[in-house]
This record gives C-alpha cells, sequence and structure tokens, in this order.
C-alpha cells in the first residue's frame, strides 16, 4: 500500500440499554413519565411471564398424561384421531411458550 492511501474499517456498535433518566433536561415530564410506564411494564411482562412456567410444566405433564393413557387404551371409539392431533398440537405449542 501506498502511503498516500487509507485504509478504512467497518464499526459496528449495539446498544442494548440507555438510561435516559440522567438527561433531565432533554426531556419533558411527559416523556419522562413515558419512560418509566414502559420499564415497569417490561419488569412486569417478564415477573408474570416467569409465574407462567410451572403451569406450563403441568399443563404438558397432563397433556402427556392424557396421550399416555390413550395409546394404552388403544383404538379407543370414543377418542377420535382429531382428538390426538389436537393433544399433539397443544402439547408443541405448550412446549414452545415454555422456550
Amino acid at each position: 500500500m501506498h502511503s498516500f492511501k487509507q485504509r478504512y474499517y467497518r464499526l459496528d456498535i449495539n446498544i442494548g440499554k440507555i438510561v435516559l433518566h440522567s438527561y433531565p433536561d432533554f426531556f419533558s415530564l411527559e416523556d419522562r413519565l413515558a419512560i418509566e410506564i414502559k420499564e415497569l411494564f417490561k419488569d412486569w411482562e417478564r415477573r408474570t411471564s416467569l409465574a407462567l412456567i410451572p403451569f406450563y410444566m403441568e399443563r404438558i405433564k397432563f397433556m402427556e398424561d392424557e396421550q399416555y393413557k390413550r395409546e394404552r387404551e388403544g383404538g379407543n371409539p370414543l377418542a377420535s384421531k382429531d382428538d390426538d392431533e389436537f393433544l399433539k398440537r397443544n402439547i408443541e405449542e405448550t412446549q414452545r411458550k415454555l422456550e
């Protein structure tokens, strides 16, 4: 490379969180309250989603037990194939929600 040429580099910056409460002069009272409400909502949403983990685990266990009972009974005429498919879909959906 010659001494007159420049070499360019790419710089990627990922910002995870900006704390806007430390700049009160740039925001009105309404802006600060909106930011605070949004943060409170995120905390609430996180807490409620964590409380659903035992519920989803119990639901999966119940549906798997029900599926096992149906398989053990064999071709039960009262239990249709649609019901079995419904159980399988619900188990898969609940497992996705749990993840």
